[in-house]
């Protein structure tokens, strides 16, 4: 093996990691969607897939650090990996945010006809903590 192969297996393993680095970061995405949802079924499973995710991306990082310049389809074989973890997250994403999406309650202020004195009082200490600028008149 030469230096140009060393060097050429050295810059495919630098795009795997930032690949898996690009997965990390959807992973926490869809990590996060995942927390602010109701605990319901379609948020139950994409946790879950979240999870195996999360599993495989560390698994492939320790195969990554315990990177084989001798095997010959090693690169090919983690590739693979990264390119299914991509696939699954990419359903993931697609399948079944939507459902979660619309599991989400929605935030409404409630109506209420008298006001809350807990209101009132943070009211007063917040004008008085940020008073406001005085109103400017514009003259003709």
């Amino acid at each position: 093996m030469n230096r140009q192969d060393l060097a050429a297996r050295e810059t495919a393993a630098r795009e795997l990691l930032y690949r898996l680095g690009d997965c990390s970061r959807e992973i926490d995405r869809l990590a996060s969607i995942v927390r602010a949802a109701p605990r319901r079924g379609a948020a139950e499973r994409v946790g879950q897939g979240v999870r195996a995710c999360t599993a495989e991306a560390a698994r492939i990082r320790v195969h990554l650090r315990a990177w084989d310049v001798a095997a010959p389809f090693w690169m090919e074989h983690l590739k693979a990996r990264v390119e299914r973890l991509t696939g699954e997250l990419g359903m993931l994403a697609e399948v079944n945010l939507a459902a979660i999406r619309t599991q989400l309650p929605s935030v409404r202020p409630e109506k209420t006809t008298r006001s809350d004195p807990r209101d009132e009082v943070e009211r007063s200490v917040r004008d008085y903590l940020y008073p406001r600028p005085p109103a400017v008149t514009v003259l003709p």
